[in-house]
C-alpha cells in the first residue's frame, strides 16, 4: 500500500501526543530510546521538532527536566548521566547557543589554539620547570574565560537562562543548597566545556586543533570543571592539577554569579513568545516578518488576535517561550518518522502506558489505525509461491525401475530414468 503523506494538515492526527500531562510522549521516549547515543540523539531531535512547531518545546524540556529531578535520590547525581533530558538540553545548546559561544569564549580559544604554546603541566610529561611555566599560560586563558563569561551573561540566549531558571527552581525545591551543582553540570560540563574541547563543532574554528592545543583545551575544561562543582582538586587522581587549587579558591565567587546570573528569573527571561500559531501555520516570509519581536509588541499582536475573536488560537502561548525555529520540511519530516515509529513499537508503547494507568491508550489506538490503514510501519514481504510438484512412483518389472513426473506451470517435463534392458517414459515401459 503506498504510504499517504502526513502533511501539515495531518496534524491533528497526532493531538495525543501533545496533551499537557506527556504520557504517550513518556510512553514512547521509554518505549523507543534506544542504547545507541547517535540514533538517540536523531530520534529526539524528531520529536522535538514536533513539539518546537507548535510552540510547545519548551513545556516538552520542562517536564523531561522535572521528571529527572524528581526521580533523582543524590542531588550530585542530577543530570551527570547520559539521559533523554540531558541529550535534549544538548540539542539545544547546539541549535541555539553558538552564537554565544563564540562572542564570548571563541577569542580565547583561538588564541590558545593560535599561539601553539604548551600547557601540560603533567610532570610526567615534561619537566617541573616546564610545568611551572606552562601552569601560569593555563590559568591566564582559564581566566580570561571566566572574566569574559561574567561580562557576557545578558548576551546569553534568553531561552537557555529560561531553561537553567527552571533547573535552578526544581531542585532548589527538591535538594535545598544544590542547585548550582545542577545547573553547573549543564552550564560547564554540557555546555562551555563541551566547545572548548570540541571547538570545531561549534563552528569555532575551521579545523580541528593540534594534539598539543586539544591537551590545552582539555585541562581548560578540567580546571572549570571543578571550579563550577567548587571542588579543589584533592590529588588523588590527578595530582599534577593540585597546583591550580588557588585558582579554583579565587574565583569561587565569580563562578557563583556566572551560574547565579545565566539562572535568574524575571520577565526579561520569558521572551520571544511562541506566536508561530497566531496566524495559523505562517510561512517562512510571514515568519520573518513577525520577527518574534519584543514582549510587549508579542503581548499587542495577541490582545489584537483575541479581539478578532478567532476560535484557533493554538496553544496557551502566554505560558510558552519560543525555544527554536522549525521549518515546515523538517516538521513533516519529523511527522513521517515518528509515525513509523509509533507502528514499529506501538505494542511496547501500550504496554508501558498501561503500566503507569493512563487514560489515552484509546486515543493512542485510534492514531495507530489510522497510521497503519495509510501504509505506515513495516510491510510483510510477499511470499514467492513455490512452484507447485507432483510426484508419481512408477513401478515395473521386477528391478523396480523409478519415473517422476514433474509438473509446474502448465508444463509437464519429463524425466526418463534407464536401467538394464529396460527404459521408462512418462511412465510407460516400451
Amino acid at each position: 500500500m503506498p504510504r499517504h503523506i502526513l502533511t501539515l494538515r495531518n496534524q491533528s492526527k497526532f493531538d495525543v501526543l501533545f496533551s499537557p500531562n506527556f504520557e504517550v510522549a513518556a510512553a514512547y521516549l521509554a518505549a523507543v530510546c534506544r542504547p545507541d547515543e547517535q540514533l538517540r540523539v536523531q530520534m529526539l531531535t524528531d520529536f522535538m521538532n514536533l513539539f518546537c512547531a507548535r510552540g510547545l518545546g519548551v513545556n516538552l524540556l520542562k517536564w523531561a527536566l522535572s521528571a529527572e529531578i524528581d526521580n533523582t535520590s543524590n542531588p550530585r547525581d542530577v543530570f551527570r548521566g547520559i539521559s533523554v533530558s540531558t541529550l535534549m538540553m544538548e540539542i539545544v545548546f547546539e541549535k541555539v547557543g553558538k552564537e554565544f559561544l563564540n562572542l564570548s569564549i571563541g577569542n580565547t580559544i583561538r588564541e590558545i589554539i593560535q599561539s601553539g604554546k604548551n600547557y601540560e603541566v603533567d610532570t610526567n610529561r615534561v619537566d617541573a620547570k616546564t610545568a611551572k611555566k606552562n601552569s601560569k599560560h593555563l590559568i591566564k586563558f582559564t581566566q580570561q574565560i571566566i572574566d569574559s563569561l561574567l561580562e557576557n551573561i545578558s548576551n546569553c540566549p534568553k531561552v537557555l537562562r529560561f531553561l537553567f531558571n527552571h533547573i535552578k527552581d526544581m531542585v532548589k525545591a527538591k535538594f535545598s543548597g544544590f542547585w548550582n551543582v545542577a545547573v553547573g553540570s549543564f552550564v560547564f560540563l554540557r555546555f562551555i566545556c563541551t566547545a572548548i574541547v570540541f571547538p570545531e563543532t561549534w563552528d569555532m574554528v575551521y579545523e580541528a586543533p593540534s594534539l598539543v592545543s586539544r591537551r590545552g583545551l582539555i585541562l581548560v575544561s578540567k580546571l572549570l570543571q571543578n571550579l563550577s562543582n567548587n571542588r579543589e582538586f584533592d590529588g588523588k587522581k590527578e595530582s599534577y592539577m593540585v597546583s591550580m587549587n588557588t585558582f579554583i579558591v579565587d574565583n569561587k565567587l565569580k563562578a557563583f554569579q556566572i551560574l547565579d546570573g545565566l539562572s535568574e528569573s524575571g520577565t526579561d527571561v520569558r521572551y520571544r513568545i511562541a506566536v508561530r500559531r497566531i496566524s495559523g501555520n505562517p510561512s517562512a516570509s510571514e515568519s520573518s516578518e513577525l520577527n518574534y519581536g519584543s514582549l510587549n509588541t508579542q503581548m499587542r499582536m495577541l490582545r489584537k488576535q483575541r479581539k478578532r475573536g478567532r476560535k484557533n488560537k493554538g496553544p496557551n502561548t502566554n505560558s510558552n517561550v519560543h525555544l527554536y525555529e522549525v521549518s515546515e520540511e523538517e516538521e513533516e519530516a519529523a511527522f513521517q518518522k515518528i509515525g513509523e515509529e509509533f507502528v514499529l513499537y506501538s505494542q511496547a508503547i501500550i504496554s508501558h502506558m498501561r503500566e503507569n494507568g493512563s487514560d489515552s491508550v484509546g486515543d493512542f489506538q485510534l492514531l495507530l489505525l489510522y497510521l497503519k490503514q495509510n501504509g505506515y510501519g513495516p510491510t510483510k514481504p510477499e511470499r514467492k509461491k513455490k512452484k507447485p510438484i507432483f510426484k508419481t512412483l512408477v513401478f515395473a518389472n521386477k528391478s523396480e525401475n523409478v519415473c517422476f513426473f514433474d509438473e509446474s506451470q502448465h508444463r509437464r517435463r519429463k524425466k526418463i530414468e534407464e536401467s538394464e534392458g529396460s527404459s521408462y517414459s512418462s511412465g510407460i515401459s516400451y
